[in-house]
């Protein structure tokens, strides 16, 4: 496997339901020149065996098992092992087209591109198997320069195509040369923060148009269904980043900076609805005394200034830190948290 062309990293925790499909999936790509490596991360169900087996269904798969450490300290063995030119990230309860590998790989070969980048489904299953799926793409051209990315970049963070790992190929030599990692001390936004890393050394993106992965958002493993403590202060810390990368790149414009404050007004409507998730602990008193900390911050008056025209979801909480109310806050999302609950 020394000179395979594809590395496919898969971090395994607690997949039993789904690994096999998944792997099979992989096994089942119209391009074949691959290493699969499945790294459990101390699985306490059947996964493990799971693992074992598949290692000897096909010489192509490797596996590793590790005590539980976490997801960043997973990715980050299976980059320690891969022996492809190219790197691609799979997760062991998605699914994925059976030409995935073939038309990514193309796309960075064709434009001699340094990432390549294809479009997604999202697919939500209820827990009552009602199945919502959704499109992601995202395609101004089939290469870009980086440094022609400044008005476009804010446009592919919202689309949903930037976060994630699955829908790339990346170059395992500038991942090498550059020590490209997970920071394991991150409970959220690992994912992001290896792309900004990434994306620091490239000179040129190349994009598909074809929705080559289907990523699975299942009620029972979805973090829009669980309470987040700190929520707001884990979103700044990777909004902060998304700031300083865009410095670092001289993106941030006015555009960019004007996106900024509506991303993050967002960011601040999620954290007051997480106060009001089942599983939240706080007293009302607490809750408005967080609430109150967020609104009188400085950033956020001013993402809610230059955002106040906005209707909809922005505009609701642009006006709400403008009134800097805590009880009408909590009124308003105690609201919006019980008609979520209902719907669902």
């Amino acid at each position: 496997m020394s000179n395979v062309t594809i590395s496919i990293l898969m971090p395994v925790y607690n997949s039993q339901e789904y690994l096999k499909n998944t792997v099979q999936d992989v096994i089942n790509q119209s391009y074949g020149d691959w290493e699969l490596i499945l790294v459990d991360d101390g699985s306490k169900d059947n996964s493990k065996n799971i693992c074992i087996e598949l290692q000897k269904f096909d010489n192509r798969i490797r596996f590793i098992n590790k005590e539980n450490t976490g997801v960043s300290d997973t990715r980050n063995i299976a980059l320690d092992n891969a022996k492809g030119k190219y790197i691609a990230f799979i997760d062991s309860d998605d699914s994925v087209h059976k030409d995935y590998l073939k038309i990514l790989l193309s796309s960075i070969e064709k434009s001699k591109g340094q990432l390549a980048v294809c479009g997604f489904k999202e697919r939500k299953i209820s827990t009552n198997g009602q199945i919502e799926e959704l499109s992601r793409v995202f395609y101004p051209k089939e290469v870009i320069a980086i440094e022609d990315m400044k008005d476009l970049i804010m446009d592919f963070g919202n689309s949903g195509l930037l976060n994630p790992l699955w829908n790339k190929l990346y170059n395992r030599e500038i991942i090498e040369e550059n020590n490209i990692r997970f920071k394991e001390e991150v409970e959220t936004g690992e994912d992001f923060i290896f792309n900004l890393q990434y994306f620091r050394k490239i000179n040129n993106i190349c994009f598909s148009k074809e929705e080559l992965y289907y990523y699975i958002r299942r009620n029972n493993n979805s973090i829009t269904y669980q309470y987040i403590d700190n929520m707001y202060e884990k979103g700044l810390e990777i909004h902060n980043l998304l700031k300083d990368f865009l410095k670092d790149m001289n993106f941030y414009n006015s555009k960019n900076k004007y996106i900024l404050y509506g991303n993050h007004l967002m960011g601040v409507f999620s954290a007051f609805l997480n106060l009001f998730h089942k599983d939240c602990k706080l007293t009302l008193k607490q809750k408005k005394h967080y609430i109150k900390a967020i609104v009188n911050r400085e950033y956020v008056s001013e993402c809610a200034v230059n955002r106040k025209r906005d209707k909809g979801l922005i505009g609701l909480t642009a006006l709400l830190v403008r009134i800097k109310n805590s009880t009408i806050i909590c009124s308003v999302f105690k609201g919006i948290s019980l008609v979520r609950l209902v719907k669902s």
